[in-house]
């Protein structure tokens, strides 16, 4: 019962969503924010950084996930001392992503819940329900059906702001 009703609520917003439409413009209110949570060095309990907010992201593929930002570079170095982020939208929570770079991870390295994973040979970022990003593991899925209903506010939050691709 639980399930359907997260589907329900998630296709009431695809469907609002859908309906919507964007005139190209940018809305520079952004009520993204993004924190960082968990120094990865010194496992510190650092946390609550604003490390970046929707004003900084340029746009979100839902089709490739990649997130591009009109500059990372005034937030590169903050970002990679954090162990995870924290997606927050107008107060409140919506998900946590583990932060991942093709430099810090390893070959046996798995995470069955999203990421930010940083291609640093093209200098991209892309917001992963998984790294690797093809492993097929229930707990992806499982983790993903959780994160579902926030994640569908993030996109039309996104969309709303003209962000989404």
């Amino acid at each position: 019962m639980k399930k359907l009703c997260y589907f329900i609520s998630f296709l009431f917003l695809l469907l609002t969503f859908a309906g919507c439409e964007n005139d190209g413009t940018l809305n520079e209110n952004s009520e993204i924010v993004v924190v960082g949570l968990g120094h990865k060095v010194y496992n510190l309990p650092l946390g609550n950084e604003i490390l970046f907010t929707g004003n900084d992201i340029k746009w979100f593929n839902r089709d490739t996930k990649e997130i591009r930002f009109y500059d990372h570079s005034s937030f590169k170095e903050k970002l990679e001392q954090y162990e995870k982020i924290l997606v927050i939208l107008a107060d409140t929570e919506l998900f946590t992503a583990t932060n991942v770079s093709d430099v810090m991870a390893s070959v046996s390295t798995v995470y069955n819940d999203l990421v930010l994973y940083h291609d640093t040979a093209e200098d991209k970022y892309y917001l992963n329900d998984s790294y690797p990003v093809n492993i097929n593991v229930e707990q992806v899925r499982l983790n993903t059906e959780i994160r579902e209903e926030n994640w569908g506010l993030f996109l039309y939050q996104l969309g709303i702001e003209g962000r989404l691709k």
